[in-house]
């Protein structure tokens, strides 16, 4: 029983395992390699919004601290010490 080739009976290059086949497989390792860079760049964009945000509440609440005590002082009414 022979078997056929799925090249159409064209040789291939020494040490080819079929056209289509390794073609195939490059393409679902180029898809593959393609949505991993894309997910790893929306994680690190995340990651650095949130890191951002962190530091902006930081800032934010201190800026927001300091004019409260402030205020505290200048509203009193009565004895300073």
């Amino acid at each position: 029983m022979v078997q056929e080739d799925i090249t159409g009976g064209r040789p291939g290059p020494a040490g080819s395992c079929g056209g289509v086949s390794m073609d195939k497989f490059l393409k679902i390792v180029g898809a593959v390699v393609v949505i991993w860079i894309g997910i790893s760049l929306v994680l690190w964009l995340i990651g650095k919004t949130i890191g951002l945000l962190f530091w902006v509440a930081v800032i934010g609440g201190g800026i927001w601290a300091v004019a409260a005590i402030n205020n505290k002082r200048k509203n009193q009414v009565g004895y300073r010490r």
